[in-house]
């Protein structure tokens, strides 16, 4: 009985070893964890991301030069023209072409919608 009695107390002892190793195994994840989230966040922070826009050439435009544009059929027509005439590709390097015959789309909403345009 004896025997038993201090088999248990083993088995009891080395379970709260085991579970201290764990609770400090997570706690140190837990450390890590925020370490990683807070690295995160300041890579991700926006005076970083304008730094490295600025570094590629681009620029943050002024909130009065924002403008929308309302897609339409015209302009869907006009991309297409320019898809099928090599104007527009997918490929990241295009060569260089010749600009486009129509007009350029507008980068404003227009007020009065355009006269459709004559079907060859």
């Amino acid at each position: 009985m004896l025997a038993g009695i201090v088999t248990l107390n083993v088995v009891s002892l080395s379970y709260t070893s085991s579970g201290g190793k764990i609770a400090a195994r997570s706690e140190a994840l837990a450390r890590q964890n925020a370490l990683l989230r807070a690295k995160l966040t300041k890579d991700l922070s926006g005076p970083r991301i304008e730094n490295v826009a600025a570094a590629n050439g681009l620029v943050i435009p002024a909130p009065s030069d924002i403008e929308y544009l309302s897609a339409g059929d015209e302009y869907a027509k006009v991309a297409a023209r320019r898809i099928e005439g090599g104007l527009l590709t997918a490929s990241d390097a295009a060569a260089p072409v010749a600009p486009p015959a129509e007009p350029a789309i507008p980068t404003s909403t227009p007020t009065v919608p355009p006269a459709p345009a004559p079907t060859p």
